[in-house]
This record gives structure tokens, C-alpha cells and sequence, in this order.
């Protein structure tokens, strides 16, 4: 018995000490302070480290702030804590341990929509405070978008001041930037030149294929911008930046969509995104779908030119019927042969590759179909319409875009980003007058091939140097023919006596 007891004593004791232990070893690991472990804060624009981020516990007990270099030192938390990241005109973020290991130990802060200094990125093709620019330069934002809902990416320009508009049909929007249009205003998408070798001196259509639903942000400067651009920024450059999904974010899926209805144009306009996130990629769809009708105006004269404006005919014709004269509007203040479709689509994915570096894959897709031009369907000779048939074809833009960033932050190279580019591009004019059987057609391919490289050194407190190179390749294919009309009754059933113009 008394060996017995002895035995059960000794097992109490050895039981007692390994609990003791494990109880021990588990206050350490709550208690125990991250010695010699530090994380770097970072603008998820720029990428440079951000000064004064404060860091702080879920109890607001224990709190550090980065240096200079942005890093800061954990010493202070434990590994329980969550840890809350802060700076005036960035998101707040909060973390846990293992959410900034996943990070690499580099945390990335996004500007807050109420930042008190913009960030501009266009003028000298690097981000920069807005304050140390000399350019005139207008910021529109997300917010002002969602806000005005523009229903083309031409008319969105409208939101920044000292832009005009020139629009000749429905589907039109030419930008003038002091007194400056065309080929003479420089359009740029995520860092890559919409202008072409087909551009003219006339007015240009080609905003309305930028989708606003998934634009960001818009940067218009003012002035000329040639030594950065280009002789085609002459009069200025418009700048869309399209909606960028945000790597581990902490939402990994969000859905959006949205439906319009303007009753003046009569338009309906959906649209629905979607954005996946992950720890090392993630992705941005969009697609919208945008129908316009017969544009209706104003009722009212009071300068007392009571017909001012009135569409009293219009011309029924189309690329399978035929009319041989004018039609009668039933309602005048009905514009005519303004309607017009359009399909848009953005994909976009982000990922992290090693070595401080960055993959951005970009494919956009716009196509409309016929484009009436209503200031020429509404033009009179001798008391009748000119045209019985003048539009543009589908205005067709696909891109696809790798862009390489990368931060190797060394003494001659601190950031780049190389951007490569594939456009195809389709347009043209059909126009055919009343008393003719003939159609004129003239169409233009472009295939654009560029590819661009921006680069910078380490920006001092007094001085930045940028530096970089573009090479642009255009090959055109530009077809013009005329064909005569084959009818059954009021149908064209065909074409005959195909020749070029």
C-alpha cells in the first residue's frame, strides 16, 4: 500500500509539471513581444514608404508609428493583437499577424476619396503631388462619376471645367481643350495612346468608346504636354484610368450593378461589375450594354423663333430599306436618326510577381452599331434633304495591354513600368443622297502596336528626375467603294456595279 502510494504521488507530481509547463509555454505565447520584427508601409500608388503611419492595438494600449524608410518596429504588440494602420488622406486598414505576414510584411495604403492632396500621375507620367505641379491639371474622381452618372465616356469630360463638347449626332463627343480638338488633344487609357495615324483635324468620336461605368478617375491637362506625349498633346491630354482591383483585399468578392434611364434621350444604360481579390491576385470584370433613342428637346422658345430646331422630316432609310423621299416626323421636337447601341467590356487582373515586381494584364472590347450623323441627315438643298442615308459604321476597339511594374528602389532605377499594347481599331463612313441608287462606303483598319517605358530615380526633397522611351507602329488598311442599289419594292435585296471611289 505504501508503495502504491508512493508511485501515485510520483505521477501527481510529473502530471502537475507537464500542465505547469504547458500553461506556461501558452502565457508566453500570448504575452511574448515580436523582438526584431518590423514591417514596411508603402502608398499603394506610388510605392514609396509613407512617414508618420501610426499603428496602433485593438485596446489602444500599445502603439508605434514608421520612420522615414516607413518601417516599423513590432517590438511593442503581441501576437494576439490587431493591428490598426493610419495616416491622414489614406483608408485605414486593420490586420492580424498572420494577415501581414501573408503580406510580405509590406502594407500597402490606398488614398482615401477625402484625401486633403491629390495625387496626380499624368504630367510627367509619374505620380506627383499636386502642389508641385505647374501644369493646370483637373482631377475627376470616382465619386463625381457615380454621382453624375455620364452616359458616355465623352460626356464624362464634361464634369471637369474648360472642356467643351462638340457633338454633331448622338453618338458624337469631340473634346476641345483651348480652342484645341482632334488630333490636336491627346487620349490616353491606363497609359496607353487611343490617337492613331487616322486621327485627323476634323472631330473625333473616339471618347464615347471608353466605358465610364469602369473608369476611376480622369486626369485632364491643360496646356501643352508634347515633350511627355507627343505633338498630339498640343492642346492638352485626357487621361482615363480604369478601375484596378485591390490584391488581399479585405472583401475577397464584390458584385455591382446598376440600371439608368434617361428619358430626354431616351437611353437605357446597364451595367455590372465584378471584382475578386486574393492573397497574391486578383481580378476586374466589367460589362455594359448602352441603347440610346430618338433624342427629345425642349418645348419652350421664349427668344420667339417659334420653328427654331424643329425636325419636321427626317429620312426612314436604312442599310436594307429603301425610301425614295423624305418621311414626315409625327412629333417635330423628335430629333431623328440619333439612336445608336453599345457594348462595352474591361477585364483586369493584377499579380504580384517576385522581386518587387507587379503584372497587370488589361483587355478592353467597345463596339457600337451604326452611328447616324444627324447634323447631315437633317441638311437641306433647295427646300428637301440632302442625305437619305449618312452614318458611321460599328465603331469598333479592342486593346490588350501587359504592364510591368517594378520597384527595385537602387541608385538609378527607383520605379518603372513597362506597357505594352495591341490595338484593333475599325471605322467607317457609309452616305448615299435622295434621288441616287448609289452607296459610298469607305472603311479604315488600324492595328496599333506600342509599347512604353517610364521610369525614375529616387526623388530628393528639391530635384526628381524621370526618364523613359515610347516606340509606336501603325499599319493601315483603308478601303472606299461605291455600289449601286438593287431593289424589291421597298427592299434592297442586293448590289450590282462594285467599283472604288
Amino acid at each position: 500500500m505504501g508503495f502504491l502510494n508512493q508511485n501515485l504521488s510520483k505521477y501527481f507530481i510529473k502530471s502537475s509539471a507537464k500542465q505547469w509547463l504547458f500553461f506556461v509555454g501558452i502565457m508566453l505565447l500570448t504575452i511574448m513581444h515580436l523582438h526584431g520584427q518590423s514591417i514596411t508601409v508603402i502608398d499603394a500608388f506610388t510605392q514609396r514608404p509613407l512617414e508618420e503611419v501610426m499603428v496602433v492595438n485593438q485596446n489602444k494600449e500599445r502603439y508605434s508609428s514608421s520612420d522615414i524608410s516607413g518601417k516599423i518596429d513590432l517590438e511593442q504588440f503581441v501576437v494576439s493583437d490587431l493591428l490598426t494602420f493610419q495616416l491622414m488622406g489614406y483608408e485605414t486598414l486593420t490586420l492580424s499577424l498572420d494577415e501581414i505576414k501573408d503580406r510580405g510584411n509590406v502594407i500597402a495604403l490606398f488614398l482615401d476619396e477625402k484625401q486633403l492632396e491629390e495625387i496626380v500621375l499624368s504630367v510627367a507620367r509619374t505620380a506627383e503631388q499636386s502642389r508641385k505641379i505647374a501644369e493646370k491639371v483637373a482631377v475627376i474622381n470616382q465619386k463625381s462619376i457615380a454621382t453624375q452618372s455620364p452616359a458616355t465616356g465623352a460626356d464624362l469630360l464634361l464634369l471637369a471645367p474648360s472642356i467643351r463638347l462638340q457633338k454633331s449626332q448622338g453618338g458624337g463627343g469631340s473634346p476641345v481643350l483651348r480652342g484645341f480638338e482632334a488630333n490636336r488633344v491627346l487620349l490616353v487609357v491606363d497609359g496607353v495612346r487611343l490617337n492613331n495615324a487616322i486621327y485627323r483635324s476634323g472631330h473625333l468620336q473616339n471618347a464615347i468608346t471608353v466605358d465610364p461605368n469602369s473608369i476611376e478617375r480622369v486626369e485632364v491637362i491643360y496646356g501643352s504636354s508634347s515633350v511627355g506625349y507627343g505633338s498630339d498633346a498640343l492642346g492638352g491630354v485626357v487621361h482615363y484610368y480604369t478601375k484596378t482591383p485591390k490584391i488581399n483585399n479585405s472583401q475577397p468578392l464584390m458584385n455591382a450593378f446598376s440600371s439608368t434611364y434617361n428619358s430626354a434621350q431616351n437611353a437605357f444604360i446597364s451595367h455590372v461589375e465584378t471584382e475578386a481579390s486574393f492573397k497574391k491576385w486578383a481580378s476586374y470584370t466589367s460589362l455594359t450594354y448602352s441603347s440610346f433613342g430618338d433624342l427629345k428637346m425642349g418645348k419652350n422658345r421664349q427668344h420667339g423663333f417659334t420653328d427654331w430646331g424643329l425636325v419636321p422630316a427626317y429620312s426612314r432609310n436604312n442599310e436594307t430599306t429603301y425610301y425614295a423621299q423624305p418621311s414626315l416626323n409625327p412629333d417635330p421636337h423628335l430629333q431623328k436618326n440619333v439612336g445608336y447601341t453599345q457594348f462595352d467590356f474591361l477585364e483586369k487582373v493584377v499579380i504580384n510577381l517576385p522581386k518587387a515586381s507587379q503584372l497587370l494584364l488589361n483587355f478592353q472590347l467597345s463596339n457600337s452599331s451604326n452611328i447616324p450623323r444627324f447634323d447631315k441627315l437633317n441638311e437641306y438643298v433647295a427646300g428637301s434633304l440632302r442625305f437619305t442615308e449618312w452614318f458611321y459604321g460599328p465603331q469598333k476597339r479592342a486593346l490588350f495591354s501587359p504592364q510591368l511594374k517594378l520597384f527595385p528602389k537602387n541608385k538609378f532605377l527607383y520605379k518603372g513600368t513597362i506597357t505594352a499594347a495591341y490595338q484593333a481599331l475599325e471605322e467607317s463612313r457609309i452616305q448615299r443622297k435622295f434621288n441616287s441608287l448609289t452607296r459610298e462606303t469607305q472603311k479604315e483598319k488600324v492595328k496599333v502596336l506600342s509599347i512604353n517605358g517610364d521610369f525614375e530615380l529616387a526623388k530628393k526633397e528639391r530635384s526628381s528626375i524621370a526618364y523613359g522611351f515610347e516606340l509606336v507602329s501603325n499599319r493601315i488598311v483603308s478601303t472606299a467603294i461605291a455600289k449601286d442599289l438593287v431593289l424589291s419594292g421597298n427592299k434592297i435585296t442586293s448590289f450590282n456595279n462594285l467599283r472604288p471611289i
